[in-house]
């Protein structure tokens, strides 16, 4: 008998551990939230576009970086965003509103790294192709 209870507290505190990591990335002010899925936080990207997937309840208007950004019946948004310079972080502030008039914001950081190819030749007019050099 001990060692069932001993399994049910365990199930319980796994049940809580999976609820606070969906809920990390969440705000919540009452019945209102913002959840951004996807990129995380200090995400790296290799890709000039990174992709911004998220859903909201109860606000009236979300802006990234002060654009509108569209969202669908269900409260869901998912578009792409440049990175425009290579080898530095991107900072996108997500801002909106409750129907309540309450301010909601949400920030997050993408590092787009860029890979860079450096050719040593070991003669001005010969170029070797065992001497090619990539960095990351």
């Amino acid at each position: 008998m001990t060692v069932i209870r001993a399994l049910s507290k365990c199930v319980k505190c796994a049940k809580y551990l999976v609820l606070c990591l969906l809920f990390s990335q969440t705000i919540f002010a009452n019945a209102t939230s913002l959840i951004l899925i996807s990129p995380v936080d200090n995400f790296i990207s290799y890709k000039e576009q990174v992709l911004f997937k998220g859903r909201v309840q109860d606000i009236s208007s979300l802006k990234l970086n002060g654009k509108d950004v569209v969202i669908d019946s269900e409260g869901k948004f998912y578009f792409k965003e440049s990175l425009t310079k290579p080898n530095t972080y991107h900072r996108f502030e997500f801002k909106g509103k409750d129907s309540q008039g309450q301010d909601v914001s949400l920030s997050r950081k993408v590092f787009y790294k860029v890979k860079t190819v450096e050719y040593i030749s070991t003669s001005p007019k010969k170029m070797d192709a065992s001497l090619l050099i990539v960095s990351p």
